[in-house]
């Protein structure tokens, strides 16, 4: 998709703005998991994107830098600018927004004056990683069936879930010395291609699958292989992230 629109930079805005899913699904026909390209759900996310810049900062998306003046929270803050387009405001934890800040950030594209308010993004690859880490645990046994497979959980529980997350993800960073959006990068790869929600490579890595930055942390196990509740207790291993359909989750 990326490819695609960079053909003629000058022209993405105004190619947004009046997107077709057609088109879309075009961009993404040789995608392997066909299921996930939901082409007019997404199209019209991004014609959103491309109309609001037009209109809001004359077809400028690099204005939305200059205009937060280094902040990223506040009323004119980066995060709440972002909240103008319809694919970040949906989320009431701003996952997708707090993603762009992350990798703003770690990029050098900026380096926001309140950095240290910057929170986790988390999303259910980073869920499904500290349930069966053990670093978030359910008090109450009722909620299991919806933290291994069973669908259509209330939306108020997932928030609360995700909410606890993002308080463990802090406590991890602090206590490891790194920073949120580079533990929140990390993190999310091992989710992404070790702690998968089927057949988990607790033991056996396939390294190809991860960026080579974080390829080079792991040598033949999980990093987390050594504490992991699931990897040591066989009732962790059912823990999964809820069966929640939201286009931000």
């Amino acid at each position: 998709m990326a490819d695609e629109l960079l053909k003629k930079p000058e022209k993405i805005i105004e190619r947004l703005a009046h997107l077709s899913a057609k088109e879309f699904a075009g961009w993404l026909m040789e995608y392997p998991k066909q299921e996930r390209v939901r082409a007019i759900e997404r199209t019209k996310l991004l014609r959103n994107v491309g109309k609001v810049i037009q209109e809001k900062w004359n077809g400028d998306a690099g204005q939305i830098l200059s205009d937060c003046n280094g902040q990223l929270t506040g009323n004119q803050g980066f995060l709440a600018l972002l909240d103008e387009f319809e694919a970040f405001s949906a989320d009431p934890l701003r996952k997708k927004s707090q993603v762009l800040a992350h990798d703003l950030l770690r990029e050098g594209a900026i380096d926001f004056i309140d950095k240290e308010k910057i929170a986790p993004a988390i999303d259910y690859h980073i869920i499904r990683s500290y349930l069966r880490t053990g670093r978030v645990v359910p008090k109450d046994t009722s909620l299991n069936p919806y933290l291994s497979g069973h669908p259509n959980p209330r939306p108020r529980l997932v928030t609360k879930l995700r909410e606890t997350v993002a308080q463990a993800a802090e406590l991890t960073a602090f206590y490891a010395g790194i920073s949120v959006p580079d533990l929140n990068y990390v993190e999310w790869q091992i989710g992404r291609a070790i702690c998968t929600a089927k057949n988990p490579s607790c033991t056996h890595v396939e390294r190809g699958n991860m960026p080579n930055d974080v390829a080079n942390l792991v040598e033949l196990a999980c990093p987390y292989s050594s504490f992991c509740e699931a990897h040591l207790i066989d009732e962790y291993q059912m823990y999964q992230e809820p069966v929640f359909d939201k286009g931000f989750y």
